[in-house]
């Protein structure tokens, strides 16, 4: 009995204390307030969330991909203040998705359906609906480049 006891112990103390439960969409940014000071967050995967310090009690999360990870908050002594737990889901409203057999393509409508990828499309929309947002944003890049240099760049 004293055994398992022990070994209770130790998987209580080795398994993550969730302090906080965050949802945040897909390609939606989240205000997140820390308990205390914070001198350093860690981010379990960053391929599915990821921050961006506002100062030492909050900072920016941004969904990147679904699914769920962790950020740890770490006090100037190195001890965890917060553990707080992600969940990244794709958004719930505003967005269609048309599956033919196997293959499906997203859409989000707002008076008009436009093509947006999403993990789980078929990659061949997927693949032409991302180079065409791509090649959307290089042109207005290039044209707010052009308009910089010929009026001065100056705000």
């Amino acid at each position: 009995m004293m055994r398992f006891v022990a070994i209770l112990a130790v998987l209580l103390a080795s398994s993550p204390a969730y302090a906080q439960s965050v949802l945040v969409h897909l390609d939606e940014a989240k205000i997140l307030k820390f308990n205390q000071p914070a001198s350093s967050i860690i981010v379990g995967n960053p391929a599915v969330a990821d921050i961006t310090v506002q100062d030492d009690q909050s900072a920016l999360l941004f969904g990147k991909a679904p699914g769920s990870t962790n950020i740890l908050v770490l006090d100037a002594s190195g001890q965890q203040v917060q553990n707080i737990r992600v969940q990244v889901a794709a958004p719930s409203t505003g967005l269609l998705v048309l599956q033919r057999g196997l293959l499906t393509a997203s859409y989000t409508c707002a008076g008009r359906c436009s093509p947006t990828p999403q993990i789980g499309d078929d990659p061949q929309g997927f693949q032409s609906a991302t180079q065409q947002i791509q090649t959307r944003l290089q042109s207005a890049v290039s044209a707010a480049e052009a308009g910089a240099s010929t009026d001065g760049g100056d705000f």
